[in-house]
């Protein structure tokens, strides 16, 4: 199994980068995680092809953005798992005909070609969802947008590798709904796992930070093996 870091940026993108999206691929299995700002021209670069098949962690735009030009794209319907929100990006997908909306809910665990997915949801403003995600070899766990939250420890049990929206210093943490880079390091320390920080704030440099803590900030266009 392999992950694709496509951007990582969040609420908005870095001069040159992308905002939050990812292709995880198992075997002839291939999904795009999130699809936020430039998603489309990365999964090119990437994989040579465009998606087909989609989920969406939430519905805000940094993480949905691409997927009105997609629509320009697509020549047959796509699978895109969200949640139903009644957003507008939900109303969207759901009108779209290149689109075939699946819902998702807390608890739920789905195969999707060669990957097992179980979701969670977690607190955030919008209804958000993380994800581990098994190919029955190893176990990848995506927090998608959250703050702190004892489950994400439960999911991440076991699994080789852990992408989580943490990398805010503590210095610009209060308040905002997502994690620190402390509580990042407080769940690789209580699971054992390498953590991968993603949704970097364009304003804020946390890499010294990170550092010091022993994790890493996940790097556009690199491949992940798990």
């Amino acid at each position: 199994m392999n992950l694709t870091v496509l951007g990582k940026y969040g609420p908005y993108p870095a001069a040159g980068g992308g905002t939050s999206s990812y292709i995880i691929e198992s075997g002839k299995t291939r999904v795009n995680l999130d699809f936020g700002s430039g998603a489309i021209g990365s999964t090119l670069e990437a994989v040579g092809k465009l998606p087909n098949t989609i989920v969406l962690s939430h519905l805000h735009f940094d993480h949905t953005s691409d997927l009105l030009p997609l629509a320009y794209a697509l020549k047959e319907p796509v699978p895109v798992y969200l949640p139903f929100d009644g957003s507008p990006i939900s109303e969207i997908v759901s009108a779209l005909a290149v689109f075939t909306p699946v819902k998702i809910y807390d608890g739920m665990t789905t195969r999707i070609g060669d990957l097992t997915f179980e979701f969670v949801r977690l607190p955030h403003p919008a209804e958000s969802y993380g994800m581990k995600i098994s190919d029955g070899k190893a176990s990848f766990f995506y927090s998608g947008d959250t703050t702190y939250d004892r489950r994400i420890a439960e999911k991440m049990r076991g699994c080789k590798l852990a992408l989580l929206d943490a990398s805010v210093p503590a210095a610009h943490s209060e308040g905002k709904p997502h994690m620190s880079i402390a509580e990042a390091r407080k769940l690789s320390n209580e699971t054992g796992v390498r953590v991968l920080l993603t949704h970097v704030h364009p304003e804020f440099s946390p890499v010294d930070e990170a550092l010091q803590a022993g994790l890493e900030i996940a790097e556009e266009m690199k491949i992940y093996e798990i």
